[in-house]
């Protein structure tokens, strides 16, 4: 019985010690995180729509990076590239990014998730901003 407390005290500490030399290494990232998120939703709101692509491709590379490919929080990501995308004019761009958040959401969720909502009426105002208003009805009802 010793012998499985020792081992148990060892892997805690063991545990522990890395613990402690990663959390600078994690909390760093989400700093970074908050700061593209930051300079993204500024960079919009100003119109910079150059800065705002950049931040917003950051955070979609950062999320790429730690391994959340197939995850929700990177359809959403995918959907703020699209945004500026769309607002820029970069019409192709935008859609193809529109519709790889759709394919996470329903690979992950179901083709009826609420998730849907934000990449279906993206690709809705792209096409009505490109001049295609016959195929964005669709999307749009």
């Amino acid at each position: 019985m010793q012998a499985r407390t020792l081992q148990l005290t060892r892997n805690f500490v063991a545990g522990a010690s890395l613990l402690v030399f990663f959390a600078p290494m994690l909390l760093a990232q989400e700093a970074v995180t908050d700061l593209n998120r930051d300079n993204y939703e500024d960079a919009l709101s100003r119109g910079l729509y150059e800065e705002a692509e950049a931040a917003a491709k950051a955070r979609l590379d950062q999320a790429i990076r730690t391994g959340q490919v197939k995850e929700l929080s990177t359809a959403e990501l995918l959907g703020d590239l699209a945004d500026v995308q769309r607002l820029s004019g970069n019409f192709d761009s935008a859609l193809q990014n529109y519709e790889l958040a759709i394919e996470i959401v329903e690979a992950e969720r179901d083709m009826l998730n609420l998730a849907l909502t934000g990449p279906l009426l993206g690709i809705g105002r792209t096409y009505l901003e490109s001049g295609r208003p016959d195929l964005a009805l669709d999307y749009l009802n």
